[in-house]
Formats: C-alpha cells, structure tokens, sequence
C-alpha cells in the first residue's frame, strides 16, 4: 500500500481524491493520502498525520456546519461497514473560505489486514467532461470518473441544450428498467414516457430555467412510476464549457421508502400510546387548523369522574384497561361530529363540528351512558362517571382560552355533582 505507484496515483487523481488509513474497532481514522486537487481545493498545508483521530474533528474543519451529522453518519456508517459502498453530497470548504456544493463516493479496500477509504469528491459542474465525446475516446483521466458513476448508488444523467440524452449512468438505467442506453441517448424525457405528462411538462420547466438562469437547483418531487407513487429528491446543474452552457447534468435519489417511514413515525407521533387515540400533540396541531377555517366548532372537556379510587383501589393496571375502554366508547359518540384525543391522566378532549348546543348536550348525554356501562370488574366499579364542560369558537380567538373554558366549565360540572 505504501509503494511509489499508489501515492502516485492519488496524487495524480483528476478529482478531489482523499484516502484515509481506517482503525475500524475505535470508528476512527487518520488522513494516508490526497491527490493534488484535494491539497489545493481544502488548503491542506501539513504533512500526512501519523495519528489517528476523531472524524468529527475532520468534518468540521473541512466541511458546511449544516452537514457535519450527516458526514459524520456516512463516517460512522463506512467504518462500521468497511465492505459497503457509500454515497453522499455536502459542501465543502475551500481553502479561501468559500463552500462548493460537492458530490462524494467512498469506497473501501483491504490490504494486509488494514482498511482504506478512497473518498472521491467532485461537483457537477466538472460534469462537463461527460458529453458524447466520453463514449467514442478512451481519456484516461475519465477513467476514474466513469469508475464513480457506474457504481454510485445515484441515478446520474446528462443531456444537451434541447434536454435530450446524451448519456445516463447504469443505476438510472436499473431505476426505470431500461435495456441500455442507446434507445435513450438522443431523446426528451417526454419521448421516453418516463414519467406522466403532468409530471414532464413540470420537470421541462425546471430544467430550461436551468439552462437559461445557470444555476445549480435541488429539490423533492413525486411522480407515479409503473403504477406507484415516487417522491425523489433531486438536484441539476448546467454544463459549462468555455463560459458557455452546453447541457444539463442532474441526479437524484429516490426517498419514497423515508417518506413512508416518516409518515409511519408522525402517525405514531400523533398517538396516546396507552388508548391508541390521538393525544395531546395532535389535537392541538388540529385546533390551530380549526381556527384558521374561522368555522364554527365547539370543545368539549371530559374528565373521569372518581378515577384515583380505581387507581388506589384496584391497581394501575386496572386504571389503565378502564382509560382504553372509556376512550373507545367516547371515540364511537363523538367520531360522528368530530374527533376525540386523550388530554393527560382521565382527561379526554373533543373537536366538534358545530356550536349547536342542543348537539354537544346530546353528544355529552351519550357520552355519561356510554362511560357508565363501561366493565364493572365485579361490581367493583360501581360509580363511573364522567363530567364534561365546553367552548365555542366565537368565545375567543385563543385556541388555549378556548381549552382553559372548557376546563372550567368541566370542573363546575363535576363540582355540581359533588353538592347535589
């Protein structure tokens, strides 16, 4: 690993080329090796470090603050897995100071026992290079170029003035299914019906702003592909060649699978883990909605009536097992008009779709009779009972005074029942 040729052939990378000596059991790493360009792009001025350090260290130096975590992740990630192949994209900081939105693929090897990283960085605008002359001459500096985009987990593609292929990567190809790239190369997006009409024209629009303002421009979109629907997070660049824009160049990846996660954890988010019902959290999400609809609603505030008694009496876990059963029984009453969440403790709070207050006395009716046939554990729960109180919308434009009326009028409600 230490003879002439390999330090030459990093040093002579055409590409923002950094190598790193791995010490796998402490996930940490020390700087073996970077080719010319990296030295000039990042400013490095000291001798190779013979001692291995913390990545973080590294990261910040070097790169955006608002990329350190997810350097750090990808840092973590390879040491932890040496045999995976990584790809990310970062900024990173020039040697004057200034960031350069980068692209990078780490790739490790094994040899006698210690493990290397090889990170490649380059940005899209040294895309440039990738025109139809890259398929007709062996360059030797594309070599390590075509290295990176044949096995980067992104898909790559590139294309002329009038957006039509001149070349895609073999993951753009495994995404959409494609043969190869020779029915591709030489037409639109359009021509290919690789997405829908809606979704082209939109992806058409972007891409000339591109083309015609010169700026690098990232975002996420959806799409339906082969009957599914995709979210992809993009970015594209124009290709310049002597100061003239000469082409397109973009990538994305496909984040359908995090969306779905993400939806799974805001919709667990947004549930009392002990009912299953929406909690707290989500109710107030959904009554700052309410009063941005300046429609009428009304909220009710329930609140068990002698539940430490059953806490104290017959256990937490009997307490809990009445709380499930109350909130499916007040969920079915109020499901019709609007929605119920679990408050805190015995407390439960309601949307309702009306200020009509011969409604809420009929929902809150059904509420009582319901709650008091609620399982009796052996005529060991004999008083079950629930007291309630609301708001209306037009009392304030407060979503917590709304829920502080509601509260006071519960408690009056259950004070009245005390005295009577």
């Amino acid at each position: 690993m230490n003879d002439n040729k390999s330090i030459d052939f990093v040093q002579e990378s055409p590409f923002i080329t950094i190598v790193f000596k791995l010490d796998v059991e402490h996930q940490w790493f020390r700087l073996f090796n970077y080719s010319r360009r990296a030295g000039e792009f990042f400013g490095f001025t000291k001798e190779l470090d013979s001692k291995f350090m913390d990545p973080n260290d590294f990261w910040r130096q070097h790169f955006h603050p608002d990329d350190i975590e997810e350097l750090i992740e990808k840092a973590i990630e390879v040491v932890s897995n040496p045999k995976e192949s990584v790809s990310f994209t970062c900024r990173g900081k020039k040697k004057d100071g200034q960031y350069q939105s980068l692209a990078g693929f780490v790739r490790c090897a094994i040899v006698d026992g210690d493990v290397y990283a090889f990170v490649n960085f380059y940005n899209l605008q040294d895309l440039e290079m990738l025109n139809q002359e890259f398929y007709t001459h062996a360059i030797p500096d594309q070599l390590i170029l075509k290295e990176v985009l044949e096995t980067t987990a992104f898909p790559i593609y590139w294309t002329n003035t009038e957006l039509r292929f001149l070349g895609v990567n073999r993951e753009f190809m495994r995404y959409f299914k494609l043969p190869n790239a020779k029915k591709l190369l030489g037409h639109t997006i359009g021509e290919m019906k690789l997405f829908p009409p809606q979704g082209v024209e939109q992806i058409v629009s972007n891409q000339k702003r591109i083309l015609e303002n010169g700026e690098i421009v990232s975002g996420v979109t959806s799409f339906i592909h082969r009957g599914k629907k995709h979210y992809i997070s993009y970015v594209e660049s124009p290709m310049k060649q002597n100061g003239i824009t000469v082409g397109l160049v973009g990538s994305f990846h496909d984040i359908t699978m995090q969306r779905k996660i993400e939806a799974k954890l805001r919709t667990i988010a947004d549930l009392d883990y002990l009912t299953n019902i929406p909690n707290r959290r989500y109710f107030f999400s959904q009554l700052k909605d309410y009063l941005q609809s300046k429609e009428e609603f009304a909220i009710i505030m329930f609140d068990l009536d002698h539940f430490k008694e059953i806490n104290d009496n017959l256990g937490h876990e009997t307490g809990d097992t009445v709380l499930q059963e109350v909130a499916t029984k007040l969920e079915q009453v109020v499901s019709e008009n609007g929605f119920l969440a679990r408050y805190g403790g015995d407390e439960f709070i309601a949307i309702i779709d009306s200020s009509n207050e011969k409604e809420l006395e009929k929902i809150t009716l059904a509420a009582r009779k319901v709650i008091q046939k609620v399982d009796c554990y052996n005529k060991k729960v004999t008083h079950l009972d629930v007291s309630y109180g609301y708001s209306f919308y037009h009392e304030s434009s407060s979503g917590d005074k709304l829920v502080d009326l509601a509260d006071m009028r519960m408690y009056e409600n259950k004070k009245s029942k005390r005295t009577s």
